[in-house]
């Protein structure tokens, strides 16, 4: 909502003209903040289940089925769509997180069809596609380490999600080329750490775009995520 406050100045010839004082709204605030906790969300969904899944937590033969639509969606075109609110934002930073890992997200959803419908095979650590799947996570590791960084002069809480991302994907990229069943375990177990400071760090943002203030630490630095 906008409010304006209304005063009046004396002129030249003593008459006296209204004076409009320039509006105080909070819609910039939560037209900032709205791709970053949108692509948070989208982020903490697809990497929560993928998370859980690596780690063991749940997971069958029915899962690419199952899995696919909702990677797809959540992870890959919500993140898609924070991506470009950001790119038109000119914030770089939002823009790289959330553009790379709906890419990813597409990618994965993309791969689970051509499984479901017998087009590739499942992957399965140590045999046949797992190499060139571990493959996938190196330059995602490379970018989400670089994304880290750069959040370090924007938002502490913004760091807590990027930096278990990045070690995830390196543990991934290792656990699927090497191939290591424990290093595919903590992928899972930092993807989830991942996902739960998203979900933190979404709902601080979101509750400040309410509230108009912090409500939950964040360790901001810089502009909104």
């Amino acid at each position: 909502m906008t409010t304006s406050t209304r005063s009046r100045t004396a002129t030249g010839n003593g008459r006296v003209a209204p004076r409009y004082a320039a509006p105080e709204t909070d819609d910039a605030a939560v037209a900032a903040a709205a791709p970053g906790v949108l692509g948070l969300f989208g982020l903490f969904t697809a990497t929560v289940l993928y998370g859980g899944g690596l780690a063991g937590w749940w997971g069958g033969s029915g899962t690419p089925i199952l899995i696919f639509p909702f990677t797809v969606m959540l992870g890959g075109l919500v993140q898609l769509v924070a991506a470009l609110s950001a790119l038109r934002a000119r914030d770089a930073l939002t823009a790289a997180v959330h553009g790379i890992w709906s890419g990813f997200w597409l990618a994965f959803g993309l791969y689970e069809l051509l499984v479901t419908t017998r087009r590739l095979p499942l992957i399965t650590s140590g045999r046949g596609v797992a190499f060139d799947f571990g493959m996938w996570f190196v330059p995602l590791a490379a970018i989400t380490a670089a994304t880290a960084l750069a959040a370090i002069a924007r938002s502490l809480a913004l760091v807590a999600v990027l930096a278990p991302l990045a070690a995830a994907s390196l543990f991934a990229a290792v656990g699927y080329t090497a191939p290591l069943r424990w290093s595919l375990t903590l992928a899972g177990w930092l993807f989830v750490v991942s996902a739960a400071a998203a979900w933190y760090l979404g709902a601080a943002l979101l509750l400040e775009s309410q509230h108009g203030r912090a409500v939950l630490p964040t360790g901001r630095r810089g502009s909104p995520t």
